[in-house]
Formats: structure tokens, C-alpha cells, sequence
């Protein structure tokens, strides 16, 4: 007799499934996780990789070897061409909203491992390798053992809405498949590495910032204050100086506010194939206008 436990427990059964069919092994010890996302592709952590080329165990325990057509480390992306037979390709869903049921798997060199969770968080943020700040990740409590990061994680119609990126205590905080993380995706399809914008500057903490500022009778005003400029650098050519806070980067006509050293990184990152960008700086008391120019485009 069918009882509303027994119909839950199927449905999270299907779901549990669906996800692990996705699923495969990175490296030959297990050392992380990928999702096939397109006929002899394959996404996951840029952390997960040491070289350019590594193995991957199918859901079925099949061992192929894969080779890395581009990678993001600072957003902690990599895309893999690998011999993925007739692994499926999971639907791409809508964003996780709070409160949403989720099922997250991880590799397991034909045996993956599956978990049922809640997204607990939303808009968070982690440090990607090097101590790059990412944003708008999601939190959930799918708790899964070392290994699982670029999994998928999936809601309750089966569709794919996340990739397990950094290990909590409880669970995982995962990347959401929003506009951002697809666009990115199908530049590192296309081959093209992500190296992001480098101003050549040293910024201080937020915290710092304002001690600074207040203790020599500034407005304390929210921004990303430059601690020290690299004299061969762009920030130094454009004749942006140590004091200066950064509080607004412009390029084509778009603004992005600049509150502390991550919204400037993620300015950077946003107007990432700018030749030029416009930087509004408030110098001392007075608001400037930096123009940055880069000699050439970001090296692929």
C-alpha cells in the first residue's frame, strides 16, 4: 500500500538516481567530481585538476582518460573533453530559491553517492582558489564526503540548478546554473581560459580602510582603498595613486559600484573583455576620473 513516506521516498529515490547518471569521478583516486553536461563534456572545479589531462571513472566504472579544453580557476571552473558514451545530460533548471528541497551526488568510480538536502542560504559567498571571492552562490545541507565538489546538485523535478564548489561543515555551497555561470561555461566550451583584468594594485581590508581614512579627518566613504601601486601595472599607468579609493568601475556605458575589494574584483571580472575602464576614485576629499587602458586583451 502506497502511503505519502513511501511516495516521498520513491520520488527521492528517482531523483537520487537521475543525478548519479550524471555523475563521474575526477582523478584516479576519487579526488573529486564533474557533471556531463554535453556529449563528450564534461564540468567541473577547476580544483579537482592537477594537469591538463586526468582520469575520469563513468557512472558505470568505466576509466577514460580526459583532456582540459579551458579552465576558470578564479571562479573555480573547468571544462573536460572526454569519451562520455551514453551517459545522460541532465535538463538545466531555474535558480534553487531558500527553503528548496535539493538531491546532491558525487562520483564514487561506479559508485556514486547521493544526498537529500535543503538549500539553507542563499547569495553567499566563498573563497575560490588563490582567495578569489565568488558570489551568489547558494548553501545546502546535502552533506556528501571529500570528493563530491563539481557534482551536481538537482530539485525535485530532476533538473540541474547547482555545482558543488566548497566544502561546510554541514554540506556544500554551490555555484546556481544562473545566466552568469552559463555564459561563463560556454566561453570555457569554446576553449577560451578565463584570466581576469589585473589592475596592479594593493588594496586594504574594508576595516582598515576606514581607520585610515577618519584617522587623518576623511569621510569615511565605502570603496576599495589602495594600500600600494605596482609601478609597471595599469593602475599606475593610468596614474591611480596609493590614498585613492575605488568606488565605481565603468565600462560601455555600465556602472558597478565598488564597496571593498571583492565588488572591485567582481567588477573587473564582469567587464572582464573591456580594452578601457573608467574608474571613479575619490581622492582625499575630491571625486576623479581614472581612464585604464589594457595594451592588450586578456590572454586566453
Amino acid at each position: 500500500m502506497s502511503t505519502p513516506l513511501s511516495s516521498f521516498s520513491a520520488d527521492v529515490a528517482r531523483l537520487a538516481a537521475t543525478a548519479a547518471a550524471s555523475t563521474v569521478t575526477i582523478g584516479r583516486h576519487g579526488r573529486g567530481s564533474g557533471i556531463v553536461i554535453g556529449t563528450d563534456e564534461v564540468l567541473t572545479n577547476a580544483h579537482n585538476l592537477r594537469d591538463r589531462t586526468t582520469a575520469v571513472t563513468l557512472p558505470d566504472g568505466t576509466e577514460v582518460q580526459a583532456e582540459l579544453v579551458a579552465a576558470d580557476p578564479h571562479g573555480d571552473l573547468a571544462v573536460l573533453k572526454v569519451a562520455t558514451g551514453e551517459v545522460p545530460v541532465l535538463p538545466i533548471g531555474a535558480a534553487g530559491a531558500l527553503g528548496s528541497i535539493v538531491v546532491s551526488a558525487g562520483g564514487g568510480r561506479g559508485n556514486p553517492r547521493v544526498a537529500l538536502g535543503v538549500i539553507g542560504s542563499v547569495d553567499r559567498r566563498f573563497r575560490g582558489p588563490g582567495g578569489h571571492a565568488v558570489g551568489g552562490a547558494f548553501e545546502h545541507d546535502a552533506a556528501l564526503p571529500k570528493g563530491a565538489s563539481g557534482g551536481p546538485v538537482v530539485d525535485t523535478d530532476g533538473q540541474l540548478v547547482g555545482i558543488n564548489t566548497h566544502r561546510t561543515a554541514t554540506g556544500y555551497l554551490a555555484r546556481p546554473f544562473d545566466e552568469a555561470l552559463l555564459a561563463r561555461i560556454e566561453s570555457l566550451r569554446s576553449g577560451q581560459h578565463h584570466v581576469p583584468r589585473v589592475l596592479g594594485v594593493v588594496l586594504a581590508p574594508p576595516h582598515v580602510a576606514s581607520k585610515l581614512r577618519t584617522a587623518v579627518g576623511l569621510d569615511d566613504v565605502p570603496g576599495a582603498l589602495v594600500r600600494g601601486v605596482d609601478p609597471d601595472g595599469a593602475a599606475a599607468a593610468a596614474g591611480v595613486r596609493e590614498g585613492d579609493m575605488i568606488v565605481g568601475v565603468t565600462a560601455a556605458g555600465s556602472l558597478a559600484d565598488v564597496d571593498g575589494p571583492d565588488t572591485l574584483q567582481a567588477a573587473l571580472d564582469r567587464f572582464g573583455p573591456a580594452a578601457e575602464l573608467l574608474l571613479s576614485v575619490v581622492r582625499g576629499a575630491d571625486r576623479v576620473e581614472v581612464v585604464v587602458t589594457f595594451e592588450t586583451p586578456p590572454p586566453a
